[in-house]
């Protein structure tokens, strides 16, 4: 549960602060920046300051995958930031999180792990979720009484 509202928590703190950031592209993408910069080189600086031989001869070597996943990660975290200032922050959120549906799938189809019952029902509570949230409007009131006398 801690997990959960801490990524609501995440999410409200985001979606505030893209929206108070400005109202163009580039008051939007300069949060974000921010963020990078803020956030960023942090854990990098303690792994060298902890383990300083070990990092180096790691980013030597395997530079080139940090650059990819690190262009990725903040690629796919600024559109979703992005996304927070245009429209309701928890369909975002609802959409953000189908990551973890394509999660399950690249380990099913590419690390061979199985697919079990559980990852079904998850997978099926996710997609329910979504059509809930973001599918046609329903009006229990006007499928019973029929539309609303306005005269």
């Amino acid at each position: 549960m801690l997990t959960g509202v801490t990524i609501a928590a995440h999410i409200i703190v985001d979606g505030l602060g893209v929206r108070s950031a400005g109202p163009t592209l580039q008051h939007r993408l300069a949060y974000v920046a921010w963020l990078y910069v803020l956030d960023g080189p942090w854990l990098l600086l303690l792994a060298i300051w902890l383990r300083p031989a070990l990092v180096w001869s790691h980013l030597r070597n395997n530079w080139w995958r940090g650059v990819v996943g690190g262009v990725a990660s903040n690629v796919s975290c600024a559109v979703a930031i992005y996304a927070l200032a245009l429209g309701p922050m928890a369909h975002v959120a609802a959409l953000r999180e189908t990551s973890v549906l394509f999660g399950a799938l690249i380990g099913t189809l590419l690390l061979h792990e199985r697919f079990g019952a559980q990852r079904v029902a998850a997978a099926f509570a996710i997609v329910a979720g979504l059509v809930l949230m973001n599918g046609p409007s329903v009006s229990c009131r006007s499928k019973l009484l029929g539309p609303a006398n306005t005269s």
